[in-house]
């Protein structure tokens, strides 16, 4: 019964505390997938205004002014900036000459259509034939003083500026974040080969059965509208997960940790009241050994004598000893009354 009763109290303690931490983590990673969306949101709205305004100088809507002195002036913004790479003029045909006179046509590129169409739009990480790199495209269309559009500018930036802003998070001890498109391809990761592969798993899943349960997740929070959290089987663990959406191009920020990290204390506790439980148990068996042969030391004198009256030799000059005042020692003496 001690041990039965340990046990339950044990478990019925353990539901209570792994409950009231789970609930806790679920809470810290929804704030922590809030926050991130907002940094990375704001790291993107930096560079829209800077490319706003630049759109807005007076050289690059003056038409007196050559082609040639707008990529230089460009070329200028570049070199002040460390984190833009390259700044890109474009003509309404989607055509730029370079430099060293190359001709360079974009009119079928996404951003390009998008800008052009008076919008603007951040591009997922693609690789550039110019740069040979991972990069992302910002892009807005610029128009004169009469709200004339004259052309497309683009802002273009490393790829791995992404990853990096997000690779000093940590959730748990190996929990990590990381960012997927509206398709949900990787955009942002700790390991970068994973954007540069345009890693899916939820498409990855349906060749390879170890992904099933992360492909599911990751494709319910990119379809999700509202943050929450989830759960996943990933590599043998269970990992909980949240996630939330960026404003500026509705992207998934993901923040996940294996959830035996944070149930590290749980599994503390556990161990700890297994072995108070054991060590009751113990105590209480020592108790009831020495108490039951306290209890029935006496009885089996009773019954040694009788025995010896019944079938021995009838010694009627026993006596059994008194001591104590409880149900035993009554017995003692009426049992010596009755011998008297």
């Amino acid at each position: 019964l001690i041990l039965l009763a340990g046990m339950i109290e044990s478990l019925l303690a353990l539901r209570s505390a792994r409950k009231a931490v789970t609930e806790k983590i679920e809470e810290h990673l929804l704030d922590k997938a809030a926050d991130t969306a907002e940094i990375v949101d704001g790291r993107f709205a930096t560079f829209i205004q800077l490319l706003e305004g630049i759109s807005r100088e007076s050289i690059l809507k003056d038409p007196t002014v050559s082609y040639q002195e707008k990529a230089r002036f460009l070329q200028n913004e570049v070199s002040s900036n460390e984190k833009i790479e390259q700044l890109n003029l474009y003509g309404l045909s989607g055509v730029r000459t370079t430099s060293d006179g190359k001709i360079v046509d974009v009119h079928d590129r996404d951003w390009f259509k998008a800008a052009s169409a008076g919008n603007k739009f951040i591009s997922e990480p693609l690789l550039s034939r110019s740069l040979n790199k991972f990069v992302i495209i910002l892009a807005l269309p610029l128009y004169d003083d009469n709200n004339t559009m004259l052309g497309i500018l683009n802002c273009v930036i490393d790829a791995k500026r992404l990853s990096n802003i997000i690779s000093d998070i940590v959730v748990g001890k190996t929990g990590e974040c990381y960012i997927l498109d509206k398709s949900g391809c990787t955009v942002a990761d700790r390991d970068f080969s994973l954007v540069e592969a345009r890693s899916n798993s939820y498409e990855e899943s349906k060749t390879d059965p170890t992904l099933k349960s992360a492909g599911a997740f990751e494709k319910m929070a990119v379809e999700a509208e509202k943050s929450a959290v989830g759960y996943f089987e990933y590599d043998g663990k269970k990992n909980i997960a949240s996630y939330a959406k960026m404003k500026t191009v509705g992207w998934t920020v993901i923040i996940d940790a294996p959830y035996d990290e944070f149930m590290g204390t749980i599994n503390d506790l556990r161990l700890s009241m297994v072995n108070l439980s054991v060590i009751i148990l113990i105590a209480a068996l020592v108790v009831t050994y020495f108490v039951a042969g306290a209890i029935i030391k006496p009885i089996q004198n009773a019954v040694g004598i009788l025995r010896n009256i019944a079938q021995g030799e009838g010694d009627l000059t026993v006596h059994l000893p008194v001591t104590g005042n409880d149900e035993i020692s009554d017995m003692a003496e009426y049992f010596n009354q009755t011998i008297e």
